[in-house]
């Protein structure tokens, strides 16, 4: 067989060039591609650093702003409380047993408040002092910021009155009530009137702070069936010894805790946990229906009768001082003939007001 070598080169030099074309196209290709994508980043650079323009800007007025508020309301402490973004306060804080507040560490997770807690609700737990976020009355939080009252009121020396809201909004907030500050013919109700509608209109909370270990000075309290336990002096569930640090002392509730009360709901299951420990204390007083205190037995003192029962249901071991405060206070008596210590507890109004976290 015969070939034909010229036109085998003829069909070798077509195919190069074929080739060759197409490889040029491909490159040409591929540089429009990158021309392209140079020229969206570029654009998207540009765009980025709008953006950090706008967001600097903004952070200057938001500065501006939380310097006014310092200003005009010392008293008043800010929190950054964003989805996804918890303010240190937060980090630091845990909910009541079963509340729809619970942050662990340095993550957080959001639950329902009517999921059952992790705990049994029959078991008492002795646990390390935490601190705790309720929910601030409107009427307190309008108080607190046009400094009518004092936030140690309502949180205590361990806790802080917080303005929980979203950045965005606090410019249009500053303007409406710099606006009110210039009205004729205002008055003390109609500025507050007129400022709970703006702080509901533009989504501002008051939220009330609490640091357990400050208010109570223990390391350690009781928590049983969604409640905290505690007792006046302070001292500790697990305190084995009786100490004499009561005789002829006067001692205050914090804020958001209650006397403990025999008319309280599963009062005798309570006092039948409380008891199981020492508090540092032979007796454990508790208010009653008469309108005096009773006491009950711990485990340091079970001449008598087991812990837990009953010892008296006229107790002398305190009285109530009548001051005329906002918070409950008491005297110890001189001559005591046992040691004893007034249970607190959360109070159930401060549970209550806890609704899911939604900020």
């Amino acid at each position: 067989m015969t070939i034909d070598i010229s036109a085998a080169e003829a069909l070798a030099a077509k195919a190069a060039q074929s080739f060759s074309e197409g490889l040029l196209s491909l490159a040409q290709e591929a540089a429009n591609e990158a021309n392209l994508e140079r020229l969206r980043l570029a654009e998207e650079a540009r765009r980025l650093e709008e953006l950090r323009l706008s967001l600097e800007e903004e952070r200057r007025c938001l500065d501006r702003g939380f310097a006014q508020l310092a200003e005009e309301q010392g008293a008043l402490e800010v929190s950054d409380s964003l989805p996804g973004s918890l303010s240190p306060i937060r980090r630091q804080t845990q909910g009541e047993p079963g509340s729809p507040l619970d942050i662990e560490g340095a993550g957080w997770k959001l639950s329902l408040p009517l999921r059952a807690s992790t705990t049994s609700p029959a078991a008492a737990v002795v646990e390390d002092c935490q601190g705790t976020l309720s929910r601030c009355a409107p009427e307190d939080f309008i108080e607190i910021l046009m400094g009518q009252r004092d936030s140690l009121e309502l949180a205590g020396s361990g806790g802080r009155v917080l303005l929980d809201f979203r950045p965005a909004s606090l410019a249009a907030l500053l303007k409406q009530v710099d606006s009110i500050n210039h009205e004729d013919g205002r008055n003390e109700h109609y500025e507050s009137a007129r400022i709970m509608d703006l702080l509901e209109k533009f989504g501002f909370q008051g939220w009330i702070y609490q640091d357990f270990a400050q208010n109570l000075q223990v390391d350690s309290l009781l928590a049983y069936r969604g409640r905290r336990y505690a007792v006046l002096p302070p001292a500790g569930p697990e305190e084995s010894t009786v100490l004499l640090d009561m005789y002829d002392v006067a001692v205050t509730v914090p804020p958001g805790w209650e006397v403990l009360n025999t008319g309280h709901r599963n009062f005798g299951e309570s006092i039948g946990e409380l008891s199981k420990h020492g508090w540092g204390t032979s007796l454990l007083c508790v208010k009653n229906a008469e309108g005096g205190f009773s006491s009950y037995r711990t485990t340091l003192y079970t001449h008598g009768g087991p812990a837990g029962t009953r010892v008296s249901n006229d107790s002398r071991v305190l009285q109530t001082i009548d001051e005329g405060s906002r918070c409950e206070r008491f005297k110890f008596s001189k001559g005591m003939v046992l040691s004893g210590r007034v249970v607190i507890c959360t109070s159930s109004g401060v549970r209550e007001g806890r609704p899911p976290m939604t900020i």
